[in-house]
């Protein structure tokens, strides 16, 4: 779970509301929903992860 809280970090805060209003175009709802289903990745990933002894698996 040690990347999962940066990595949710790089999805949120105005970083990401900058590139998801000025970049993607997306408004208000659009980017929350990116911004969550993106962290609900992170975090399923995390998991994963580390149900598999904490090796990352490979995501190609």
């Amino acid at each position: 779970m040690e990347s999962a809280c940066p990595g949710v970090g790089m999805v949120i805060g105005w970083e990401a509301l900058i590139v998801q209003r000025d970049v993607c175009g997306l408004g208000a709802e659009e980017g929350e929903n990116l911004s969550v289903w993106a962290a609900n990745a992170l975090v399923q990933a995390a998991l994963e992860d580390e149900r598999n002894d904490g090796t990352p698996l490979s995501r190609s």
